[in-house]
């Protein structure tokens, strides 16, 4: 998997996911998933605790639940793709240790565990397990915890990368 990021981590590459995941984020998922004031999306919560899940799945209206379960088994199967290759080519490029490509990964791994929990909770509703519920906000938290994280690592190489090309070409760095 890593030669295979190695391989394919150029820059046309990574503009087309990069696109992709624009066009994911602004145009699908805001067109294509339900809207409204009850239309909270538990994947997009950074953290919650199983009441606070219960009380937004007792929100929605069946045709706002069969829209999250149609979402989670269409867009979101490809977007964790999309976004999981975009953050493992970025690391390619700026981390001479390219095997921190791979960290990605992880987050994806918790994306799907928590897309799966929650497609099971909408489709056994009015049904409610509470131990699912806790443990999808488990995966959600790890999911976004995991994000945080590997971004921070990310901006942190890209900074490195800008400040090692300005400070070997002294471009007024040291006076």
């Amino acid at each position: 998997m890593l030669h295979c990021i190695q391989k394919h981590a150029n820059t046309k590459n990574i503009i087309i996911l990069l696109l992709l995941f624009l066009l994911f984020q602004q145009v699908l998922f805001r067109h294509l998933l339900p809207q409204g004031e009850h239309a909270i999306m538990l994947d997009t919560q950074l953290f919650y605790t199983a009441e606070q899940a219960a009380g937004i799945i007792n929100n929605y209206t069946d045709e706002t639940r069969r829209g999250f379960i149609t979402g989670a088994l269409t867009l979101d199967l490809v977007f964790p793709w999309i976004y999981t290759l975009l953050l493992g080519f970025l690391f390619v490029r700026y981390f001479k240790n390219s095997a921190i490509a791979l960290s990605p990964f992880l987050i994806m791994i918790f994306d799907y565990l928590e897309n799966a929990g929650i497609v099971t909770m909408l489709a056994a509703f009015p049904r409610q397990f509470p131990a699912l519920i806790k443990l999808t906000a488990f995966f959600s938290g790890i999911k976004w915890t995991l994000l945080f994280i590997i971004t921070a690592l990310l901006l942190f190489g890209i900074f490195r990368k800008i400040w090692s090309y300005f400070h070997r070409n002294n471009y007024g760095l040291h006076q």
